[in-house]
Parts: structure tokens; sequence; C-alpha cells
């Protein structure tokens, strides 16, 4: 199977992204995730196809905030498939239900996989801020900016960090 890269998937998505509502967004979500569920039924778990349904899955919901959902199929496919941003996206599941130790350890996963991935430092930002260690957040943001000097989350981010520096004893 020749399967695109995670850059690829990444500008497809933005390009699809920037040109569909939220809403509509939302709609092909909820349809794709009914399409999964068949396929998830009638594909053997161990191919490869069927982590990448999974992981479309799993990521689907994320987006859709349904995070307990979201965390089966996406820990099985990190399972079968060493990509960054399900790595990424599982992590965000777990930050979201709490479980902020299990959330650093998939992004960290994730960045050995891609240690340049923006979205992934900006996640361990988030982290490391939720911790209270925001010397650390911060170095982190300013490598994520260094990368992509352009990227509005890592600014606002940033932005929070500088706050609560400022706000610190």
């Amino acid at each position: 199977m020749n399967r695109p890269t995670e850059t690829e998937y990444a500008t497809y998505f933005q390009n699809y992204v920037g040109q569909v509502s939220e809403s509509d967004i939302m709609a092909v979500l909820r349809s794709e995730i009914d399409d999964l569920d068949v396929l998830l039924n009638r594909v053997p778990p161990e191919k490869e196809a069927w982590a990448y349904a999974e992981g479309n899955l799993g990521v689907a919901l994320v987006k859709l905030g349904r995070f307990g959902e979201a965390i089966p199929p996406l820990e099985h496919a990190t399972q079968l498939l060493p990509m960054a941003m399900l790595h990424d996206q599982l992590g965000v599941a777990y930050a979201n239900l709490g479980r902020i130790g299990d959330a650093e350890a998939e992004v960290s996963q994730g960045l050995r996989l891609e240690p340049s991935n923006v979205d992934l430092l900006v996640h361990q930002a988030q982290l490391l801020a939720a911790r209270h260690r925001f010397q650390e957040a911060k170095a982190v943001l300013d490598r994520a900016l260094a990368l992509d000097p352009s990227n509005e989350m890592a600014r606002r981010v940033l932005a929070q960090v500088h706050d609560s520096l400022s706000a610190a004893p």
C-alpha cells in the first residue's frame, strides 16, 4: 500500500477546511464516522487499512469533542501506525479528559517521530503550562514560532504563558 505522508494529509486537510464551513465539516465528520464504523466491522483488525480507518475515526471523534469515544480507536491505531498526528490527537483526547500524564506521553511519542511538528510543540507547551512549568512552555513555544512564525495558536498560547509568568510571584 502506497500511503501519503503526513505532510500531504495535512496540506490536503488544510486546503479542504479553508473552503468549507464548520457546520458542513461537522456533518461530513458525522457521516464519516458512520462509514468508518461499517468499514471497521468488515476489515480484520490486523490490516493496515483497518488502522487507517480507526485512526480517521478517532481524529473525527476528537474534532467532534467526543474524547472518551476517540481514545480506543486512537490507541489501537497508534500501535499499528507510527504517525505523529495520531499520537497528537490521542494526547488531545487524554488532555481533555484530565489525563495529563497520558497526554504528555503521547505528545512526547509524537515528537520523537516528528520533532519539528509545530502542533505537537504547541500541545507540549500547553501541557507544561497546565503543570505551571511556564518557563519550559515558553521555550517550547519559542521553538514552535521559530519553525512557523505565523502560527496563531502558538502566538495565543505564548501570550497566555506570558500572562502567567507576569502574574507569578
